[in-house]
């Protein structure tokens, strides 16, 4: 029997393997470069659907300010932006299920100071890196914080507050529902030298709910849900966490007037997860650059309490750095204990 590989076959073959290899190697890389072509392509019409943007706290000072945002931002973008409130576990349950997201633009979350600086500190597993685990669009607002009590407390001011609190330590039940909340709340006990028991609630709704029938005595909340307070008749509001009095509340003193330099603010932005190709990441960061420049912007961050704060993606990042370095200093300090 004659081989049929045998030296003049191989031969006669080889030009045809050459040439198959040949062509498959073209069709390979006409097939990468459509792949390419699309991907770039859709990043250019980005984007083409509606866009996401988690919330991870429930309804609240930062639950308006974002929908707002999102408001002025999807007229640049041509789309909708889709405000989902996913509270839970003082806003990382909700920041958690963003940097597990696809990283392909269409999922924004909040980013704040309790989210990305704060709870790295408060948390012994958290489930997601700060910075590592997000790619930042950038920060937009920045809001003080405004301590206030049930109005049939037997206090006016701030001084009769704290001499209370010391006559009664342990009894003013004082809830946190956010990371920035409950450092607020160690800032106080520190700064005035008082004993409060605190209790986690999962929203500032809840919190006012508790005030309403009694159940806590005090709380702080963000500035421009504060001022809403004020009408409600049962809450008077005692200090504000900024340097200076607000216009929003011109008649309400400042921490600092009591406390030199007591201060406590929430920064608030928005991410997406990490690795969103940067084409993405700066049509993003061009809707909120636009919407933060209109005059109905500022006019509406004046009227609620919240200063103008814009810093690019790297400002961004390099604020969540010090601010994780400022609260675990202050978290060791302060002996306050690991949630989990």
């Amino acid at each position: 029997m004659v081989s049929l590989w045998n030296n003049d076959a191989i031969q006669n073959v080889e030009p045809f393997i050459f040439w198959g290899k040949f062509a498959m190697k073209r069709l390979l890389s006409i097939v990468v470069l459509c792949c390419l072509a699309h991907v770039t392509l859709a990043q250019e019409n980005f984007p083409t659907r509606p866009v996401r943007l988690v919330v991870p706290f429930g309804p609240g000072a930062t639950d308006v300010v974002s929908r707002f945002m999102a408001e002025r931002m999807q007229h640049y973008l041509g789309q909708n932006i889709n405000v989902i409130n996913q509270p839970g576990a003082i806003g990382t349950t909700g920041t958690r299920n963003v940097a597990q997201s696809a990283a392909d633009g269409y999922t924004m979350t909040l980013s704040n100071t309790g989210t990305h600086a704060a709870v790295s500190s408060l948390f012994r597993t958290l489930g997601y890196d700060p910075v590592d685990s997000f790619s930042h669009i950038g920060t937009f607002g920045r809001v003080f914080w405004v301590l206030q009590v049930r109005s049939d407390l037997p206090v006016n001011n701030l001084k009769e507050f704290i001499a209370y609190a010391k006559d009664n330590p342990g009894k003013v039940t004082m809830p946190y529902y956010s990371a920035s909340a409950r450092l607020a709340n160690y800032m106080l006990k520190t700064a005035a030298g008082i004993d409060i028991y605190e209790v986690a609630y999962k929203d500032a709704t809840q919190v006012l709910t508790g005030l309403r029938q009694g159940d806590v005595q005090a709380s702080f909340f963000l500035l421009d849900v504060a001022a809403n307070h004020e009408k409600l008749g049962f809450i008077q509001s005692l200090a504000v966490a900024s340097p200076t009095r607000s216009s929003v509340l011109p008649n309400v003193p400042a921490f600092a007037e009591t406390f030199p330099g007591f201060e406590m603010s929430s920064w608030l932005g928005l991410a997406v997860a990490a690795n969103t190709p940067p084409p993405i990441v700066n049509r993003l960061r061009e809707a909120l650059t636009k919407g933060l420049g209109e005059a109905q912007t500022k006019k509406w961050f004046t009227e609620h309490g919240v200063d103008l704060f814009a810093l690019d993606p790297e400002a961004t990042v390099a604020l969540i750095k010090k601010d994780m370095k400022i609260w675990a200093d202050f978290v060791q300090a302060a002996q306050i204990p690991p949630i989990q």
